[in-house]
């Protein structure tokens, strides 16, 4: 079973939350450093889920990442119930697990929020 957690985009700031988030049973995010429960404005913050898997660098990926393979670079998305990233030719993604055990070798190399230059 994978890891179910949140980081969360502060629109105004244009920064992520420092503290990591779980989500609770009525929806709301709770901080799991101080198990501080917040009900979020949509206006103003994001929340990313974790796809439970990491890049070729160990590092964990999450909704809205940019991830890089064979030179092409791509949104992590989610829809339906699953992750995803349609590379066109290359389209598997059941919680992100790419044909030809693709995913251990992709790259977070920014964010939507952050790097959206980088889809260009």
């Amino acid at each position: 079973m994978r890891e179910i957690k949140f980081r969360v985009w502060c629109v105004g700031k244009k920064e992520w939350e420092k503290d990591e988030w779980a989500i609770c049973s009525s929806g709301c995010l709770v901080e799991l450093k101080t198990r501080t429960h917040h009900f979020l404005n949509n206006q103003f913050h994001i929340v990313s889920q974790y796809t439970g898997l990491k890049d070729k660098n160990g590092k964990e990926i999450f909704e809205g990442d940019i991830v890089k393979q064979n030179n092409r670079n791509k949104e992590v998305k989610y829809k339906d119930g699953y992750f995803y990233v349609d590379w066109a030719d290359v389209y598997d993604a059941v919680l992100g697990k790419f044909k030809n055990n693709q995913y251990g070798r992709v790259e977070v190399i920014g964010n939507i929020y952050e790097n959206p230059e980088l889809l260009k």
